[in-house]
């Protein structure tokens, strides 16, 4: 059976049984929305894929490098609600809130000996810097009166990475293809965003530059 087949067989084994229902301590969502904004990325060096093969497979291969660009959408999902035991508001007006990111459009570069790699595109959580999350049903944001239950058989694809202050990303992680959590694609990403505007000094900064400027100056001519 050829790999692709073997990612088809594990995603029909991580079918999953998906249950929304109301939250148990119930809250009275009044108003709600998701703001996001969309960036492009490059994949910069030091990225690559790797497989590592089951008892099914045809050896080992990698790490072997990948570029290539995508885009990263940042999502801030909020509800404003009422507890449940004051639907008019007396009690004033609460707030609840996720960030998610999710790589959309990816465009890569890979060695055609990792056929069958699928660049991530689940939503990640967003918790200050830190990204993380997997495929499974629940990883998705879901206001305060709602519950996710769901059962899934089989490895799910996961990651874990992070956002530099500079705003470059860094993450790794892993696909399976098969029944096992040792067989699949292993990968480490560093990207940096396409066309990123440089952060203008200060105004502050500006004048103690200049005053330093005119310090040195005097300094000069004195001496």
């Amino acid at each position: 059976m050829s790999r692709n087949s073997w990612v088809a067989v594990a995603r029909a084994a991580a079918a999953a049984t998906l249950l929304w229902s109301p939250a148990a301590s119930a809250v009275l969502v009044i108003d709600s929305g998701v703001d996001t904004v969309s960036k492009r990325y490059s994949i910069t060096s030091g990225s690559s894929v790797s497989y590592q093969a089951g008892f099914f497979g045809g050896g080992d291969v990698g790490p072997l490098p990948i570029s290539g660009q995508f885009d990263a959408v940042f999502s801030r999902h909020w509800w404003a609600y009422y507890q449940d035991f004051d639907p008019q508001g007396l009690q004033g007006t609460f707030l609840a809130e996720s960030d998610w990111v999710q790589f959309k459009n990816p465009d890569l570069v890979l060695d055609s000996s990792l056929g069958g790699f699928v660049f991530p595109r689940y939503l990640l959580r967003r918790t200050g810097d830190q990204l993380s999350g997997d495929e499974h049903p629940c990883n998705s944001p879901f206001g305060p009166d709602t519950f996710c239950s769901a059962s899934v058989n089989g490895p799910l694809s996961s990651l874990a990475g992070q956002i530099a202050p500079d705003g470059r990303l860094t993450f790794g992680g892993f696909q399976p293809t098969g029944f096992f959590f040792f067989e699949g694609f292993s990968y480490q990403v560093n990207a940096a965003e396409v066309n990123a505007a440089a952060v203008p000094l200060p105004a502050s900064l500006w004048l103690f530059a200049a005053g330093l400027g005119l310090l040195w100056r005097e300094t000069r001519r004195r001496s």
